[in-house]
């Protein structure tokens, strides 16, 4: 039997709904998986309870994805697959190895030859991209930018400039209580004919999705929710 890695989305927001997770198939597949490489035990049981897995997360052996980033600890877990086993990745929130762990194990699998399975599921990336209305044919995602506001304003005209030369989306997040700091950062920093795309609580409860040129998003004094994870989306005037 074929040695095998499949890739399981997890949700974006514990308060929305999940239909990708209320598949019988997928329910059954996870249930009787081998092992689990997964971000934190907190999140995997999370997926595991919202799947409707009755196993427990301390019932999987498990590697920790963030431990894989040691070549010896990588190593060791590749070892520890036998042949033919079936193995699944799970990070805490959203699509394994998108803009979360998960990359290392993938890359490995296919030096060894296994089979490597992405199951369908959200990624706030696409999501976030699709309903700002942003050119979704060139992007760029650039993670986290620098904390200061004094460095984080010369990062961001970087990437305005960047943007525009090379008529692309650039694509960040920050952390939730520094929601409002960052607004207030690109409303300072960012040209008035700019586009700000913000996605906040992506397919939750409280899903916000705005998009604006700066000078817009300064006449209507809006606030972040610096409770909740947020996608910021950015695209300037192509250069003539």
């Amino acid at each position: 039997m074929e040695t095998a890695l499949y890739l399981l989305p997890n949700r974006l927001s514990e308060s929305g709904q999940s239909p990708w997770l209320d598949h019988q198939g997928l329910r059954e597949l996870v249930t009787g998986l081998d092992g689990l490489f997964i971000e934190s035990e907190r999140g995997a049981g999370r997926f595991l309870h919202a799947l409707g897995v009755s196993r427990h997360i301390r019932n999987y052996p498990v590697w920790f994805l963030p431990d894989l980033l040691k070549p010896d600890r990588l190593q060791q877990a590749i070892a520890s697959v036998k042949q033919g086993e079936r193995w699944g990745v799970v990070s805490d929130a959203g699509y394994p190895g998108v803009a979360d762990p998960g990359a290392e194990i993938v890359r490995m699998a296919h030096i060894q030859s296994w089979k490597v399975v992405p199951f369908p599921g959200p990624s706030s990336i696409i999501l976030s991209l699709a309903a700002t209305g942003l050119n979704g044919q060139r992007f760029l995602f650039q993670g986290y930018l620098t904390r200061k506001s004094t460095d984080r304003i010369p990062v961001l005209q970087a990437l305005e400039r960047e943007s525009a030369a090379r008529n692309l989306t650039q694509i960040f997040i920050e952390a939730p209580h520094r929601n409002q700091d960052m607004l207030s950062d690109c409303l300072r920093g960012l040209q008035p004919e700019t586009w700000l795309g913000i996605a906040t609580d992506l397919t939750g409860q409280n899903e916000s999705i705005r998009s604006r040129q700066i000078h817009d998003w300064k006449k209507a004094q809006w606030k972040a929710d610096d409770s909740l994870p947020a996608i910021f989306l950015i695209q300037a005037r192509p250069e003539s």
